[in-house]
This record gives structure tokens, C-alpha cells and sequence, in this order.
């Protein structure tokens, strides 16, 4: 069951592709960052340098995340906790 008309005015016109900011341009940007997160827009991580995982150790994936996490908290106030592996590259 989707969204009740009702809710559907307060989805944001941006559609199902919201803005994107890579880790790499957060300096110097940090003003959209904060304007994103005030605005209600879920902060994800991405990584910092959009490196394949499955190519690199866990110690080197584990930097990645908290490097653009302390990006985005210092830019904007928030942690992101949602992680979205470059490529959807998810392995066991």
C-alpha cells in the first residue's frame, strides 16, 4: 500500500531521485549540506572515494564510511547512519 493522498503533497518534488552530494565535494558545500539536512532529507553515506568493497579490506571499507560520516557531521550536525555500498556491492 503506498502513500495516502493526503501525504502525498508533502513528498518532495525532487521525485525518487533526491540530491546527491559526493563525500569529495562536502568541503565547500557544507552550506547545502546543513540547508539538506534542515530541510528533512535523510544524510546517507556512500563512501568517501566510491571504491568497489569487494576490492578492498575491512579495515580500508570501515575508514571509508568514517571519513564522509565526520565530513557530513561536521558540515551539517548529523551523523548518517544509512550506508549505501558503491555499485550496491554487497558480498558476504
Amino acid at each position: 500500500m503506498g502513500p495516502k493522498r493526503r501525504t502525498v503533497p508533502c513528498l518532495p518534488k525532487a521525485g525518487p531521485n533526491p540530491p546527491r552530494l559526493p563525500a569529495t565535494r562536502i568541503p565547500g558545500n557544507e552550506t547545502l549540506l546543513a540547508r539538506m539536512a534542515a530541510e528533512g532529507h535523510e544524510i546517507g553515506n556512500h563512501s568517501y572515494s566510491h571504491s568497489l568493497f569487494q576490492n578492498m579490506s575491512q579495515r580500508a571499507i570501515s575508514a571509508e564510511i568514517r571519513q564522509t560520516a565526520d565530513l557530513v557531521e561536521t558540515a551539517c550536525g548529523v551523523r548518517p547512519w544509512l550506508v549505501r555500498p558503491p555499485y550496491g556491492d554487497l558480498s558476504s
